[in-house]
């Protein structure tokens, strides 16, 4: 069995035209863009068996997206950008699904998408 993690990342379009990426920590600031994802600790976190697990899933993409398109590899992107009302910036955001198992050469990664991986409804 693995561990199931989500991820959030943000790009933002600066009201000058200058374009940035990074990891959000949404437990601290929407708006602020981490170097690393080890800065910015995940929305899911649960092992593969859990039975909160669908639960937990629909609620960080709900919570952190909104509508939202699926590109069918664990990957979702929010549908729509949010634009700072104070700053003019337009940020835009998306969830990245991992599993993490014990494998024959050590710790692995993948991709993992709820539906196809997980046979969670959304």
């Amino acid at each position: 069995m693995g561990q199931i993690f989500a991820f959030v990342t943000a790009s933002v379009v600066r009201s000058n035209g200058a374009e940035e990426h990074g990891w959000i920590d949404t437990w601290w600031s929407r708006t602020e863009l981490q170097e690393a994802r080890n800065y910015a600790p995940p929305v899911v976190n649960l092992p593969e068996d859990d039975e909160d697990l669908a639960e937990y899933v629909r609620d960080a993409i709900g919570e952190n997206l909104g509508v939202y398109f699926d590109n069918g590899d664990g990957t979702f992107y929010a549908e729509d950008a949010h634009q700072d009302v104070k700053t003019g910036d337009h940020w835009s955001y998306a969830m990245h699904f991992k599993r993490k198992y014990l494998g024959p050469n050590g710790w692995t990664e993948t991709d993992w998408h709820p539906v196809a991986d997980g046979g969670i409804t959304l």
